[in-house]
């Protein structure tokens, strides 16, 4: 059964990989559960949620909708953090991570979340640097009277003339 198929009641719901991505973003920040402390009562808690997350997603992957809790102590979803370990400073099958790795379903959530943050970022990116090309134009230089030598004179004796001389433009 595909993703997009609800197991515990047989019937093919929507799609969400469909979704526009700001959309999906948005759901990610609307759905997301409280991260904990690595202390013992943030592991307590931790524990306490990852049961509730089965008992009400029995044969359901994570996703936007239904985000996986986070071991305490990992950084953020969606922040650059090795999939397999939850920390940040390298990729996944790193040297460092041989011996740390998180829960299927929580590897699968930081998967996804990473993927939804990404493609959310680089469409505002894209959205906010648009490009307008204009035409080549020939160049035509200044008339020949910019170029004229002056001798004898001062600087202050030769009007440059910049600007319209007029005050403001009406």
């Amino acid at each position: 059964m595909g993703r997009g198929t609800n197991l515990a009641e047989g019937n093919a719901t929507t799609s969400l990989r469909n979704r526009p991505a700001s959309v999906r973003h948005q759901d990610l920040l609307n759905y997301a559960l409280p991260h904990h402390p690595n202390t013992p009562e943030g592991r307590a808690t931790y524990q306490a949620q990852v049961k509730t997350w089965h008992t009400a997603n029995p044969s359901r992957k994570p996703d936007e909708q239904h985000p996986y809790p986070l071991t305490p102590g990992t950084p953020a979803v969606g922040s650059r953090e090795c999939w397999d370990c939850g920390q940040k400073g390298h990729m996944q099958v790193a040297v460092v991570c041989a011996g740390a790795v998180l829960p299927e379903p929580e590897r699968d959530w930081r998967r996804i979340a990473g993927f939804i943050a990404r493609a959310f970022h680089t469409e505002r990116l894209n959205a906010s640097n648009t490009v307008n090309f204009i035409g080549v134009q020939s160049y035509t230089p200044y008339p020949t009277y910019h170029q004229q030598q002056y001798q004898g004179a001062y600087v202050e004796d030769i009007e440059d003339e910049q600007g319209n001389g007029r005050g403001l433009s009406e």
